[in-house]
């Protein structure tokens, strides 16, 4: 046999393998509607479907920037539905969100030549070490977390910055995640509706999560959304009343989840951009705006302020607990400094530590997203993870600083604040790889995706510049 027909044996093999993975990939989202008892997810499982399937067909037709757009959408269904489908293997599950964005992977294989950016590189990197130490220390939901979690997380960004050639995709994309973010928004609101007990006073007391299953998840992904509902086009003016209104709307739906870490990084946010983007000198101007926010919220939401009343170190208090974790995370992950205690391994480590003994309190996690990675990942991961943000955050903070780039800083400066605010709050607040209960990873796809998006903004107005300036040499 030559060489050249070995060669084409492997080929159609190789063909052959991806084929069929395709097809397991495609029978198993649509035998999973089997599972669906309650017409609610039905209808939620269907609206995946119609968006997956338009997603799919813009990716063949080469529509790229529409196709990853209907992909993110038809992930908000599937996040809905995480808690109720699943697929099982002994004591591994593999959730939706990654059959979705693994089967759109492979299709997208045999469309483009794909690339692999120094960021994508640096995330498998991670991914490896994280594997690596799960076999040392080994835990039944190490797997699970990297399948589920990190491996979607490194695919979304490999898939945006494959994408996002032009402009015209950038505000494609842009404009899907305002889609996205009325409906993360939209389905928060009225979520108290859907529990209407006949009280108007409980009417606003539930605290929302949207379709990430927890009050405390549903901020990561509104605080990076909702600036980006503010991004225009350089031409454009820019409208303070419709700001104004979204910011209304945003208050009022964080103030419905009743964070007290997400108020605060609003505040922050939305100083900025007041003082900043939209250069509102007026101390007064923004007390009297504030002001009026704070007392409009009790009209639809009386926790909240007892919640901030109840702010104490007592382990009895969520601020306690996070202390707590705080204080365990750091020990973890100095007894265990390069590789960590493994991904999952934290409430098992905390649960037979002295403070669980002595608090009787049951952590899952640090509620800190980097001492989080620094206890169950280690020193590598945690160094190379913050050096992927630190350098993101400099790149933008150089677009703004720099006089070539002055018609696009009001859209950096959104996506500064953006990527910060979520970030400030993972840290300081809490956020995992992948939260095993209820397999929620949508809000971390949504991070990643707005991360990959202002990446490749980065380099298309370096290109837009350099246009510019060769145009204008001549």
């Amino acid at each position: 046999m030559t060489s050249r027909s070995k060669s084409l044996i492997r080929g159609r093999l190789y063909y052959l393998v991806i084929y069929s993975i395709l097809f397991l990939n495609i029978y198993s989202i649509l035998s999973l509607y089997t599972m669906l008892h309650i017409s609610y997810y039905k209808v939620a499982y269907i609206c995946m479907l119609l968006f997956f399937f338009s997603s799919l067909v813009m990716l063949l037709i080469k529509s790229n920037h529409a196709s990853i757009g209907l992909l993110l959408v038809s992930l908000f269904f599937a996040s809905r539905l995480s808690g109720e489908l699943m697929i099982s293997f002994d004591d591994y599950i593999v959730t939706l969100d990654f059959i979705l964005i693994f089967t759109y992977g492979i299709i997208m294989y045999f469309v483009y030549n794909m690339h692999f950016h120094y960021i994508v590189v640096l995330y498998i990197l991670i991914a490896a070490i994280q594997l690596l130490v799960g076999v040392i220390h080994y835990n039944k939901d190490f797997l699970t977390i990297i399948i589920n979690g990190v491996l979607p997380q490194i695919m979304i960004i490999m898939y945006i910055l494959e994408y996002l050639k032009t402009m015209q995709g950038f505000y494609t994309t842009t404009f899907f995640f305002k889609i996205i973010s009325i409906l993360v928004i939209g389905y928060g609101l009225i979520q108290p509706l859907l529990n209407f007990n006949g009280s108007l006073i409980s009417l606003y007391s539930l605290r929302i999560s949207s379709v990430f299953y927890s009050p405390v998840i549903f901020p990561i992904a509104l605080l990076i959304l909702w600036p980006l509902i503010l991004i225009n086009k350089p031409d454009k003016k820019i409208n303070k009343y419709y700001s104004f209104i979204i910011f209304s709307i945003v208050f009022l739906t964080i103030a419905l989840t009743q964070s007290k870490g997400a108020l605060l990084i609003l505040l922050i946010q939305t100083i900025y951009i007041i003082k900043s983007v939209y250069k509102v000198k007026h101390f007064l101007v923004k007390m009297i705006f504030f002001a009026f926010l704070l007392f409009f919220t009790p009209i639809f939401d009386l926790n909240i302020f007892s919640r901030i009343g109840e702010i104490s170190l007592s382990t009895d208090t969520s601020t306690g607990e996070r202390l707590l974790g705080i204080y365990a995370a750091v020990q973890f992950g100095l007894n265990n400094l390069i590789f960590g205690i493994g991904l999952g391994n934290f409430n098992h480590y905390f649960i037979n530590s002295d403070y669980s003994a002595i608090s009787g309190v049951d952590l899952e996690s640090a509620h800190n997203y980097l001492l989080n990675i620094f206890a169950e990942s280690g020193l590598i991961v945690t160094t190379i993870w913050l050096f992927i943000q630190y350098t993101l955050l400099r790149k933008i903070l150089y677009g703004i600083n720099n006089e070539k780039f002055v018609k696009y800083k009001y859209n950096l400066q959104l996506f500064f604040i953006a990527l910060l605010g979520s970030l400030l709050y993972q840290i300081l607040f809490g956020n995992e790889f992948f939260h095993l209960h209820n397999n929620v990873n949508y809000h971390n796809i949504l991070y990643y995706s707005v991360f990959a998006t202002s990446l490749a903004y980065m380099k298309l107005i370096k290109k837009e510049s350099l246009i510019e300036y060769s145009n204008n040499r001549k």
